[in-house]
């Protein structure tokens, strides 16, 4: 993990054990913060699959994008993916409560 790079938006997959959903409120809040400047990359394994950003990939598919930053992590287990996806969960409703509920 050491560098930038804007990858095709179709390039990257979703996780399929992501924990958390966004709700449409902030898909929006996205779109508009990423329609003015882009600041914080999507975190993706070698494979290509989202590690945390899901709801910035969205926004950057709703707005038509074909490219979006990333930052690769390299060299994973199969259990280190759900491990950053829960981390984040928790960051998250430490940090807004409330805002992005994960799943149920």
């Amino acid at each position: 993990m050491d560098r930038v790079v804007w990858l095709p938006i179709g390039a990257l997959r979703e996780f399929p054990d992501n924990p958390r959903r966004h709700p449409e409120s902030q898909i929006a809040r996205l779109m508009k913060s990423i329609g003015r400047f882009w600041t914080n990359p999507i975190l993706i394994d070698e494979t290509g699959t989202i590690l945390a950003g899901h709801g910035r990939w969205e926004a950057a598919r709703r707005l038509g994008m074909t490219e979006v930053p990333t930052v690769t992590i390299s060299g994973l287990n199969r259990f280190v993916p759900i491990g950053i996806s829960i981390a984040f969960v928790i960051i998250w409703q430490r940090w807004r409560p409330g805002v992005c509920p994960p799943a149920s």
